[in-house]
């Protein structure tokens, strides 16, 4: 069995096991969250570049399974600048993966999203509307570091949170945002032949964990209240965060 998974994943049974522990937590947090902060627990555990499209798969995967329990939810009038120009903006970060070091990177999305994240944990909150331009640049951020580094999610997440909108209408708007970034981002890895059938392979085997972790995440989330949503997704970023510029 340890040969066969090493020969298919390049890795033993036990890493592999753990690597698939790790995509469960994190589908776990996709389903309770639409997504925030997911990324930052598999984005270290796979290492170097060929993380960021298997990452991008998995994620496909799991929205699909959580689009049902949230386009009802979706707020396409104000959400559709947080859904275009993520997409328009991936094949920019595509090209910054090529030259720039992830692991910097990493470090520094996760300084600003503990930040922010201890700054409105504090009690601040942005009180204004959701500005078309505000709208444009926290997508525009949000598809050049999905595309670098599969971690896009806290601008958006920060941004989401900053207002007003209550916490299904922030979980789906995250999700959806989350499907016009992934689905860019595939499209630009096939079109310059970063994805091999190894990485197919192995997104596909990590599908379940995912899976069961998300069906658990949006049983939790449907027995949470908004204020508790608010505190555990704020919380937790910041948590984890800290965590990767630490370790």
């Amino acid at each position: 069995m340890d040969s066969f998974v090493h020969s298919l994943l390049g890795l033993d049974l036990w890493t592999a096991a753990a690597v698939a522990a790790v995509f469960a937590a994190s589908g776990a947090v996709r389903g309770f969250a639409g997504g925030i902060g997911a990324n930052f627990l598999t984005a270290p555990v796979l290492g170097p570049r060929e993380a960021v499209p298997i990452i991008l798969l998995v994620n496909m995967v799991g929205n699909a399974q959580l689009m049902p329990r949230v386009l009802a939810h979706v707020r396409w009038r104000e959400g559709w600048p947080i859904f275009l120009f993520p997409a328009l903006t991936v094949p920019l970060g595509a090209a910054v993966l090529l030259t720039v070091d992830e692991d910097v990177m990493r470090r520094a999305i996760a300084g600003a999203a503990a930040a922010f994240s201890l700054l409105m944990l504090s009690g601040w909150r942005y009180r204004g509307r959701h500005l078309f331009g505000l709208s444009v640049a926290a997508g525009s951020a949000s598809g050049v570091l999905a595309g670098a580094v599969s971690i896009g999610g806290p601008p958006i997440f920060l941004y989401l949170m900053a207002g007003a909108g209550n916490a299904a209408t922030n979980r789906a708007q995250f999700v959806m945002y989350g499907n016009f970034a992934c689905a860019a981002a595939l499209a630009t890895f096939l079109a310059a032949g970063v994805v091999t059938v190894q990485m197919l392979l192995f997104a596909a085997l990590l599908a379940a964990p995912t899976a069961a972790g998300i069906w658990l995440g949006d049983r939790l989330f449907r027995r949470t209240g908004e204020e508790a949503f608010r505190r555990v997704t704020l919380w937790g970023l910041a948590a984890v965060s800290l965590c990767i510029l630490v370790l």
